[in-house]
């Protein structure tokens, strides 16, 4: 329940964050499954060529993102969170379900009232993995979150409401070899019986699965107090209810609460040169208990988070017309309560750099937990994306796009990076995922491009998909657009093969 609660928590502030920093555009945001629907009403339409580029490249990412949460989603089976079992096909609807939930977000910004304010409407689904160590006892899961609120800016303040439906399954186990006393005495038992084998796999009372739902509502508020200094604060009270069924049988339920407080600052720090810097820092308390019940005991775990980041960025221009842009983060943490607990380090960075003259980019994202106390937590992420685009201002002609990732997130700056949920388990090492996709387009009639292209992704150690397709849409980005996609995907030993038709329209 804390780990839970501490996950729903996190959820809950990572979609505060991002409305903090949302621009107030009037329009429509949106994206489904991390596809772009749409994009800050007509602003993009008056973009400069280089603009809508960096829209662009800020789409995919936010793909790319959406691609990397549906992977860590898809490492964890529903019904067996610890691998004992094959999956059955309500485990992969379930992991397909979330992978879908995954990056799908959704803004509307009304225009800017007489009184000088605006409201946006706003949701966003979160999808996490949790795990840990209590002694002998490892527990591993996820939470599913639906996050629906509306807020109004005004001056330099903010306020919002957000209401949260959240979800958690996963599992717990005993892990110490040696036998407890059930486990004596069922032995005994069963050597006593001509039956003797049917014993064999006896389950351990240490062993079960468990589920847990909660809602909340979420008031939250924000002031900007100087021109590079913005402060906020966020509250939370919900209930729900904790599912627990023991591998020995049986079924044990009670109702849960939950309350969290938040608060913390994020400051635009003078440049130092060409150096960008920028510090965040915030401060999270969570409180999750459970009710006594005919066969379980009354339970409350707190948990505490502090954290402190900084980030550093810069662009040099190189010979020829290129640029290289680096950037470093860097982030401390502090983990209290009734989970892990003990200070961590954590550091991250990347490098893009750029040559119009041949088209080519190469992205590099990297990301890891130096140190922490707890030996629970640990891991990394990197991605490497690399493309190929001789006229980037247009869709017309060749281009292609090689991608790579292994581990948790690479990318999402400080916010990101002090999420312990990103990283994946340190002795796994997390999926390694790539994409490949290269596309031709040609000019036809009333400014639209159409061509086809071929695309190749998929996991190492899994067999991988290959899509090909013919698209058909607008030569440049604008507020209101529409694509067209008749794709194919040749069968393989293990099943049929699919063709499909997609229309995305941006308005």
């Amino acid at each position: 329940l804390s780990r839970f609660g501490r996950t729903v928590a996190e959820q809950a502030l990572d979609g505060v964050a991002a409305r903090m920093a949302a621009p107030r555009a009037p329009g429509l945001d949106a994206t489904l499954a991390g596809h772009a629907v749409g994009r800050g009403g007509a602003d993009e339409a008056r973009m400069t060529p280089s603009e809508r580029k960096a829209a662009k490249a800020e789409r995919r990412a936010e793909r790319a993102m959406a691609e990397i949460a549906r992977a860590i989603v898809a490492d964890t089976d529903p019904a067996d969170p610890f691998g004992d079992s094959v999956a059955g096909l309500e485990a992969q609807e379930s992991v397909d379900r979330d992978g879908a939930l995954a990056g799908t977000a959704f803004t509307l910004t009304t225009a800017t009232d007489g009184a000088g304010g605006s409201l946006a409407f706003w949701g966003r689904a979160a999808v996490s993995g949790f795990d840990g160590r209590e002694g002998s006892f490892a527990l591993d899961g996820r939470a599913v979150t639906l996050m629906l609120g509306a807020d109004r800016a005004q001056g330099r303040w903010l306020a919002g409401l957000a209401l949260l439906s959240s979800s958690g399954e996963g599992a717990y186990r005993d892990t110490d070899p040696r036998p407890h006393d059930a486990d004596r005495a069922m032995s005994q038992a069963c050597a006593s019986l001509e039956a003797a084998p049917l014993c064999r796999d006896a389950v351990r009372e240490g062993d079960g699965t468990t589920e847990a739902t909660l809602t909340a509502v979420v008031p939250y508020a924000a002031v900007q107090a100087s021109e590079n200094m913005r402060l906020w604060a966020a509250l939370g009270r919900g209930t729900g209810e904790v599912t627990l069924r023991p591998a020995t049988g049986g079924t044990l339920a009670a109702d849960t609460d939950w309350s969290m407080a938040a608060a913390g600052l994020r400051g635009e720090i003078a440049p130092y040169g060409p150096v960008s810097l920028a510090v965040t820092s915030d401060a999270l308390w969570t409180r999750t208990g459970s009710e006594r019940t005919d066969g379980l005991a009354a339970s409350e775990s707190d948990t505490t988070r502090l954290r402190l980041g900084i980030e550093a960025g810069w662009t040099v221009a190189l010979d020829g017309g290129g640029t290289l842009s680096p950037r470093l983060e860097l982030g401390l943490r502090h983990d209290g309560g009734d989970a892990e607990t003990g200070l961590g380090v954590e550091a991250g960075g990347g490098v893009a750099w750029r040559d119009p003259g041949s088209g080519l980019s190469l992205g590099i994202d990297a990301r890891r937990l130096l140190a922490h106390e707890s030996d629970g937590l640990g891991g990394w992420g990197m991605s490497v994306d690399l493309e190929w685009d001789p006229r980037p201002e247009t869709k017309r002609g060749w281009s292609a796009r090689l991608s790579r990732s292994h581990g948790g997130a690479a990318t999402g700056g400080v916010a990101a990076l002090l999420d312990p949920s990103a990283f994946p388990d340190a002795e796994d090492g997390g999926d390694s995922a790539w994409r490949a996709e290269a596309a031709h387009g040609r000019a036809l009639a009333n400014g639209m491009v159409g061509g086809p292209y071929a695309r190749a992704s998929g996991t190492l150690g899994a067999k991988g998909e290959l899509r090909t397709g013919y698209r058909i849409g607008p030569d440049a980005d604008h507020a209101e657009d529409a694509t067209l996609d008749l794709w194919a995907e040749p069968g393989t030993a293990e099943g049929g093969g699919a063709v499909g038709a997609g229309l995305e329209w941006r308005w």
